[in-house]
């Protein structure tokens, strides 16, 4: 699971937020030239307690940053976002406030600054995760996203197990799961990247060529990406059982999919 498209979608789909910043919800900094308030959030921890009492939980955290241009608004927003995500239960995957800090007063921004961390935590093996509740938060990320190359090509495929929006894909048996670069049975089995989450017996949209665009996916931009285990994009393959180049981001929530030559390291 992706800590910050769980927020994005919480968020998202919170009245009181939108009543307030309106779809102004951005990953690691405010795009230049927008009005606020805003949002920014991004995942300032990321851990796996691995005490057997714990059952090796991840636990990542993710902090949210409010932009205002009055402290009245600073802290309607503040507790819309609050509200927003304090207590959020579905299964065994919980979100938890810990803190929330003023900023000093950014004279040459000329606005009001919070910061809010918030505490996730769900089982470190993912595969009974997300329940339907999840399912549906986080395919609102998909549905948010912003219009796609017609011509790029999006199917359909059927997952064999948890496949997470955002993550590489590889097609095993004719059912799709996490491309993972440090499996060498999986050279060869690339498909593409998934743009919604589904469960094993489910229906996943997966991109196959071109452009694909996650609203909340954090990426750097003009980074080039590898793949990386479990589905994931990595800066570096270094340990990985070979290197495989997936393309460049283009924006933060942008990625030009564009699989390259294979190396065995």
């Amino acid at each position: 699971m992706e800590p910050g498209q769980l927020i994005f979608s919480l968020l998202r789909q919170s009245p009181a937020v939108a009543a307030l910043a309106g779809a102004r919800i951005f990953p690691l900094r405010v795009s230049q030239g927008q009005p606020r308030p805003a949002l920014v959030y991004q995942v300032v921890g990321d851990s796996t307690d691995t005490l057997p009492a714990c059952a090796g939980n991840e636990s990542p955290r993710v902090q949210v940053s409010i932009f205002a241009d009055t402290y009245s608004e600073l802290c309607a927003l503040g507790r819309a976002v609050k509200n927003a995500l304090h207590g959020y239960r579905d299964g065994q995957l919980t979100v938890d406030y810990e803190n929330g800090i003023d900023q000093p007063y950014e004279a040459d921004a000329a606005c009001f600054h919070r910061v809010q961390d918030y505490a996730l935590d769900y089982p470190a093996d993912a595969s009974a995760m997300p329940t339907a509740a999840t399912l549906t938060l986080l395919n609102a990320v998909a549905a948010a996203t912003a219009a796609e190359d017609p011509d790029a090509d999006t199917v359909m495929m059927l997952a064999s197990t948890l496949v997470v929006g955002g993550r590489l894909v590889a097609r095993l048996g004719g059912l799709l799961l996490p491309y993972d670069a440090a499996n060498r049975a999986h050279l060869g089995a690339l498909v593409g990247v998934a743009l919604t989450t589904g469960n094993a017996g489910q229906q996943v949209r997966v991109r196959q060529d071109g452009p694909a665009t996650l609203i909340g996916w954090g990426l750097t931009p003009d980074a080039d990406y590898f793949a990386g285990p479990n589905g994931t994009l990595v800066r570096d393959p270094a340990g990985l059982a070979f290197s495989h180049l997936i393309g460049r981001a283009v924006s933060a929530d942008r990625l030009l999919y564009a699989p390259q030559d294979i190396f065995i390291l």
